[in-house]
Parts: structure tokens; sequence; C-alpha cells
């Protein structure tokens, strides 16, 4: 092989990564390969084979940021895949769609229209995403346009979802079809008849404009990440484009993501709460108590700058008793245990888990501690209880997070 071919192979592959095993240890080095079975990296002249099954997560430690991205909507797949798009249009059956990640004069890719769950067209807080969440979950025999109506109101209507351009999309109501001008539309969503079957992803692809990307196949060719999702999308990524490779997604339940089977709060003083309090305090997954992410000061390794975010994770405020009954069995249950950011140093509760009545877990934590790295044996267990308590000082500012907090098979 040419000599500066081989020198440029190097060049294209030395970007930098931190890969996380299940055992917890870390390897760092240049990433030269990432698949379904295997991740290599390079250190120090010697290449380092990790079995995917040994493998958490693979972190890029400079991925290149995104400036100035313009997103015109966020997309939801069947498969799970999280979208962003700088331009898209549905003509038909099919989807042109751009990424901000690539160039004006890059090709648009086509998505089937099958594989399309959800369209939102505008940003919007945690009250409006939660209402936009419940009506993604129910059931409907057609596709729905959901509409702004204020700024904390949205609303949706039955029928057709026809063209989408960038001005109107073209809906039908009882075989009248009318062009619902695009500022009033908040989103989009599909109705999708049950039946088609998915491979299932090897792992999760996080690349640096927020996208979100189950792989079935992946590997890394020329300095690129070639990424294939369980519907058939096909996403080529610059590795420095690239943020993390989730691999324990695959294998991972986040218990944010679990419904509980019982929720109990208990206030202070008052004996039993009203229902207006105890749905003010209680438990939120995937962010904190009163909106915005979770956020955490750093693990007990002190990594993590002051307010690093998690994206996953349930925030539980004193005195909150939560009980899951777990849908299969797990090997270890994980997570990051702390205060959060916002409230620190004030803060102090008592953390209790068992699984299945045997205690696994009994700490406090304070606003003036680091976080807690947590990692129980959850074997055989089939229902697991987090219980946040009062802790020296009273309840103020007893805001608990468990950021990344997952069951691992």
């Amino acid at each position: 092989m040419n000599v500066l071919l081989v020198v440029a192979a190097l060049i294209w592959s030395a970007v930098e990564v931190d890969v996380e095993t299940v055992s917890g240890s870390k390897v760092s080095g240049a990433l030269v390969d990432a698949s379904a079975e295997r991740v290599v990296v390079r250190a120090a002249d010697e290449e380092k084979a990790i079995a995917a099954a040994d493998v958490m997560r693979v972190a890029f430690t400079k991925p290149r940021e995104v400036a100035n991205a313009k997103v015109a909507a966020w997309i939801e797949l069947a498969d799970g895949a999280k979208l962003t798009a700088s331009v898209l249009t549905r003509t038909k059956d099919q989807f042109a769609w751009k990424s901000p990640l690539d160039a004006d004069d890059a090709p648009a890719v086509v998505l089937d229209g099958r594989d399309v769950r959800t369209i939102r067209f505008q940003e919007a807080g945690d009250a409006v995403l939660e209402r936009f969440a419940e009506i993604v979950g129910r059931k409907a025999s057609g596709d729905q346009i959901v509409i702004r109506r204020g700024e904390q109101t949205i609303d949706s209507l039955s029928g057709i979802v026809r063209d989408i351009t960038a001005d109107a999309v073209q809906f039908e109501i009882d075989g009248d079809v009318k062009a619902v001008p695009m500022k009033r539309v908040f989103a989009l969503v599909f109705y999708r008849p049950a039946g088609r079957e998915l491979a299932s992803a090897a792992c999760v692809v996080l690349d640096a404009a927020g996208m979100t990307l189950p792989a079935t196949v992946l590997h890394v060719t020329d300095g690129k990440l070639h990424v294939t999702t369980p519907a058939g999308l096909e996403i080529v990524r610059e590795l420095d484009r690239i943020a993390r490779i989730d691999y324990a997604a695959a294998k991972t339940l986040y218990v944010g993501d679990l419904k509980p089977e019982s929720v109990e709060w208990s206030p202070l003083v008052g004996g039993e709460p009203s229902e207006e309090l105890a749905q003010f305090f209680r438990p939120r997954a995937d962010r904190a108590l009163f909106g915005g992410p979770l956020l955490l000061p750093r693990d007990d390794a002190g990594r993590f700058s002051p307010a690093w975010p998690y994206a996953k994770g349930l925030a539980i405020h004193s005195r909150t008793k939560l009980v899951y009954r777990l849908p299969r069995s797990f090997r270890s249950f994980v997570a990051v245990a702390g205060i959060d950011s916002r409230v620190r140093p004030a803060g102090n509760v008592r953390l209790v888990i068992d699984g299945d009545g045997k205690e696994l877990y009994a700490g406090t934590l304070s606003g003036k501690d680091a976080a807690v790295s947590l990692a129980l044996d959850v074997q055989g267990v089939k229902r697991l209880t987090i219980l946040v308590d009062f802790g020296d000082d009273l309840d103020v500012a007893d805001h608990l997070n468990l950021g990344d907090a997952r069951l691992v098979e």
C-alpha cells in the first residue's frame, strides 16, 4: 500500500475516545473501528479490541460543535431514531430530509413514509412537551395534526396528512383537504398500524447535532462512521461529528421509561397531602423537579464540571417511595446519585434502595458532597423499591437526582 495512503488513514482515524467497559474500567485512545461485534482503539502504537458485549459506551473526547445550526423540525422514526432536520418536505409517501450537519449542496436523504412516527416543528417548554407525549401515546385511528393554541396550549385533530411544504401542511378531514399554515402547526403524529417487526439495535449513536440513531450495523471507514438503523436508514458521519456510541442502550432499560407500580409522597407535616400538592412534588423522569435538565456537580471521581447535565434519569423529592415491577431479568442497577446542582449546598436526604425487600443500598446524600456512583446487583430481583427519605435538614432543598438511572441486563 502507498505510504501516503497509510499515513492519511492514520490521520483520518485519529479521533480520541474513552471506552467505558461493563466492568467499570476505561480504555482511551484513537478510535480505529466500532461495529456491532467490537470496538477497536489504538494507544501507544498498539491496537486493543474490546468485545461489544463488554462495552458500555464510547465517548468522543472532542466532538466538533455545530455552529448556528438551523433546525426546521425534529423527527422520530418507528425504530426510535430521533433526527433533527434543517430541510424537510413530503411528497406522496416519501420525505426529503437534510440534517444541520449536511453541507448546503449535499443531496437530501429520502425517508420512507411508513418509518416516520412524529414530526415536531416548534420548540416548547416542559408542560407543552408533556402534553405532546400524551397525544403521541394515545390510540388513534388516523394521523393527527397538533395545533398550537397559545404559549402553553396545544390541541390535536384526526385526519390524513397529505403534502408538507415550508409554508403549509395539506391535511384532510372528512374528505376535505385544507392547507394549514405552518406557523400554526406544532407537530404531526402519523398513524402506524402494529405488526411491522424491526431488527434489534446493537447500540445507539448520538451525533453533534443531537440526533439519536439506533444502529443494527455500523463500521468506520476513512474517518467516517457508517450507521444503518433498524428501519434501514443509512447515515454517514465524520468521526469528529459523533458525541457518543452507547452500547449499553441495547441492553439497558432506563428507569425513567418504566412506569412505577406505585408512587407514594408524604409531606413533612400536615398528614395526607392534597392531590394538587402530591402532583406538584411528584417524581419527574428525564428532567429536574421544577424543569430543565438533571444537573449534578460531578461523579465521585471528580471528572465532570460543576453543572453536568444528564439527559436520562429521575428527579425525586423527599419523602417519596417508588416501587417498580421489573419486566425481565437484569444484572445491575446503575445511577449517579446526588443533590441537584441548582440547590446546592443545601439538601440532605436518606436514599434507600432494596430489591424484593432486601436492602441493596442505604446512604445519606448532602448538597455539600460529590455525587455517588451506584452499581447494585439486582440479579433475580422482581420488585425494585427506591425510597428518598428526609435527612438532617427536614425537607429543605431535598431535590435528589438519579442521573442515568438504568437497569442493565
